[in-house]
C-alpha cells in the first residue's frame, strides 16, 4: 500500500519535476502533491529507489560506498563531532563538483554545509530551488538547498547569469541523513535547470 498510495504518485511528480522546462507548472504541481500526500520523508531504502528512479546516481544498500562517500562522510562526522538524534541544525551535506561551460572549468572540492540561510546568494537564484515541504514548513535553509544555491550562484559569478541551462560535469553531493521528500524535490528542481550536470 506505501507503494501505490505515497511512493509512486510522488515519484511521479518529480520525475515530471525534473524535466527540463522554462514554466514553473510542473514544479507547482510537484509541490501540491507533497502536501497532498503528506509524505515528508520515503525512509532509508525507498529514497534510494528514488533516487535511481529519478536518474541520479546512488548505491543500493549492499553496495560499497565508492571512496568520495567514505571521505565525505568523514568529513561529515568531524564536522558534527559526536552522534545526535537526526535534526534541521545537525544535518550537513559535503558537496564538491566540476562543471564545464564553453571550455571553462569550475571546481569545488569536497566542503561541509551546514544549514543556513545561503548569505551573498541573490534573489533570483534562491527562486531557482523552491524549498517544499508537506507540512508547510519553511526548509529554506536545508544544507542540500544550500549546497546547490551556493553552487549556481558561483557558476553564474564565473560564466555569467545565462549559463545554468549549459552547464555539463558532475556534482557530488554527500547527505549525514537520508534524504527527504524535501530534499529530492531541490534536486530534481536543480536537475530541471542543469539537466547535462550529474548528480552522485
Amino acid at each position: 500500500e506505501f507503494r501505490t498510495r505515497f511512493f509512486e504518485p510522488l515519484l511521479a511528480a518529480l520525475q515530471k519535476c525534473a524535466r527540463p522546462g522554462r514554466n514553473g507548472h510542473e514544479v507547482e504541481h510537484m509541490e501540491s502533491e507533497v502536501q497532498r500526500i503528506g509524505l515528508t520523508n520515503f525512509g532509508y531504502m525507498y529514497a534510494r529507489e528514488a533516487f535511481r528512479e529519478l536518474g541520479f546516481q546512488s548505491r543500493l544498500h549492499n553496495e560499497a560506498a565508492p571512496q568520495w562517500v567514505a571521505h565525505a562522510r568523514l568529513l561529515a562526522r568531524k564536522h558534527t563531532e559526536e552522534w545526535r538524534i537526526p535534526g534541521t541544525e545537525n544535518i550537513v551535506a559535503v558537496v564538491s563538483y566540476e562543471l564545464h561551460y564553453r571550455g571553462q572549468v569550475l571546481r569545488q572540492e569536497p566542503k561541509v554545509v551546514t544549514n543556513g540561510w545561503a548569505e551573498g546568494v541573490h534573489n533570483e537564484v534562491k527562486a531557482m530551488l523552491r524549498a517544499v515541504d508537506a507540512r508547510g514548513w519553511s526548509c529554506e535553509s536545508y544544507s542540500q538547498r544550500v549546497a546547490l544555491l551556493e553552487l549556481l550562484e558561483a557558476a553564474r559569478s564565473q560564466f555569467g547569469d545565462g549559463c545554468v541551462p549549459e552547464l555539463s560535469g558532475w556534482l557530488r553531493i554527500y547527505d549525514s541523513h537520508h534524504t527527504s521528500v524535501t530534499g529530492l524535490a531541490i534536486f530534481c528542481q536543480f536537475r530541471r535547470q542543469a539537466p547535462q550536470v550529474d548528480i552522485e
